[in-house]
């Protein structure tokens, strides 16, 4: 009789159905375990016979055929571990026959026969969510599914269980909240304005400033400015966080918009995504803020690839081990010095910095730069400015006047006519950006429309060049 076992395979954030088939066979005691590579047939082979012992059942004396479809897909067979061991369990008549209709069970092996994590357990999760299914996994997993510490503990519960347990429910998410908040932060008036912008508009934004300007500590609060994410982008940021092995048990409730801050040495795989799959830097920022610090010193390649993501908000890879898409929608924030220095225009500091260097510091960035609608130049400030300026005002204050604003602003656009959409795809980008610069600034003041001095304010964040 041939046993069959549902369970799943991750490919880059996406979980894909897998069959497991088990079959013993009257013949010389062997595995044959296909639909595998060579090194995970001999891996799982091991583990499973060394679980199976440590758990006290006797391995059977057949021939043990092993099949996991669909054929062609690659896959990674650790997480694979639990699926097989049950269904050969199942062919052994360890567990009665239909005890596993409408389950699926992910899990790695010990040889002592516990249960340990794999990744991606989120998508998973969701996918057996959509099919009906209950989903097995271990007890440490970060999924809060049918969760178990042993194969023992497993069989004793597929022994024990009813039909038509009810399938677990998808998580539900709280506030989006975050540690930072923009009330730390004293002066840079300027600066704040244009985050306000920038998360209103969802514009890129390019801060400029000398070391010790607060140009990280701004970019760092900018997702607790952001509108609320609902539960669907938090589910993906969970689930693209968890292919990526970066989610504790537990952990999954508390998810909120990211904030990535690779160093500027990031290879084109650690931002785009590796040759396995993994997800890189621009996916790991989706739903919340990439900040490329010291932008003039990142690589040109990885740089140029960020342009798909910015536009298209997902990245496609294209490796050896197959094919997948990740969602990749983030607000990009850049930070660089005026110089190679850093101190050109300082008050307090002189440049030593020649202007061939500093031409040349610059045009390393300039492609990246094109693309970041809105730009603010810091102002160092002196221990004594800092004692005497206030605080400034709450991240929940200034959240609650963009979500408000980009809400007018949404509505706003989605009542203009096919006529006047036409009209406003062709007039130069450009125009464009001051037209709704300009506009942002009238919302968040609460003015019906755009003044003169709006547009005058919003020349000081753009350039037009």
């Amino acid at each position: 009789m041939t046993t069959v076992v549902s369970s799943y395979v991750l490919k880059g954030v996406t979980a894909v159905p897998v069959t497991i088939e088990c079959e013993l066979i009257d013949r010389l005691p062997s595995v044959t375990i296909v639909g595998l590579s060579a090194s995970s047939v001999r891996e799982v082979a091991e583990r499973v016979r060394s679980a199976f012992q440590s758990s006290g059942y006797e391995w059977p004396r057949k021939r043990v055929v092993i099949s996991v479809h669909p054929l062609d897909l690659s896959k990674d067979g650790a997480g694979l571990d639990l699926p097989i061991a049950l269904a050969l369990l199942e062919a052994m008549g360890e567990i009665p026959v239909a005890k596993l209709h409408g389950l699926a069970a992910v899990g790695e092996l010990s040889l002592a026969g516990d249960l340990r994590p794999v990744r991606g357990t989120v998508a998973m999760a969701v996918q057996a969510n959509q099919g009906d299914q209950k989903l097995l996994l271990p007890a440490n997993n970060v999924a809060g599914t049918m969760g178990f510490r042993s194969l023992v503990s497993v069989v004793s519960y597929l022994n024990e269980r009813r039909q038509g347990d009810a399938v677990p429910a998808l998580p539900t998410f709280g506030t989006d909240r975050h540690p930072l908040d923009m009330a730390d932060v004293r002066g840079q008036k300027m600066a704040k304005k244009a985050m306000e912008l920038a998360a209103v508009l969802d514009y890129g934004l390019l801060l400029v400033g000398a070391p010790g300007s607060g140009k990280t500590m701004l970019a760092a609060r900018m997702p607790s400015i952001l509108p609320q994410a609902d539960d669907d982008v938090l589910l993906e940021v969970a689930t693209i966080h968890d292919a990526a092995g970066l989610l504790l048990p537990g952990s999954l409730e508390q998810t909120k918009r990211p904030f990535r801050a690779p160093h500027h040495s990031i290879s084109t795989a650690g931002m785009i995504g590796s040759a396995r799959l993994h997800p890189g830097e621009a996916s790991l920022a989706h739903g919340g803020v990439l900040f490329l610090d010291e932008l003039p010193e990142f690589r040109r390649d990885v740089l140029e690839l960020l342009r798909g993501p910015m536009y298209d908000g997902e990245i496609v890879l294209n490796r050896s081990s197959g094919r997948t898409v990740i969602p990749s929608t983030f607000l990009l924030i850049a930070a660089m010095n005026p110089c190679p220095c850093g101190y050109r225009g300082h008050a307090r500091r002189s440049c030593r910095c020649q202007q061939s260097s500093i031409d040349r510091y610059l045009g390393r960035a300039k492609p990246m730069i094109r693309q970041l609608p809105i730009k603010v130049e810091l102002e160092p400030m002196s221990m004594a400015a800092l004692d005497k300026a206030k605080l400034g005002e709450s991240s929940a204050e200034i959240r609650a006047r963009v979500t408000r604003a980009q809400a007018i602003l949404m509505l706003e656009n989605m009542n203009l006519t096919d006529d006047e959409r036409r009209a406003l795809s062709a007039r130069p980008w450009s125009e464009i950006v001051l037209s709704r610069v300009s506009r942002a600034i009238a919302v968040l003041a609460g003015r019906k429309t755009a003044t003169k001095s709006d547009m005058a304010e919003a020349l000081t964040f753009i350039d037009l060049e």
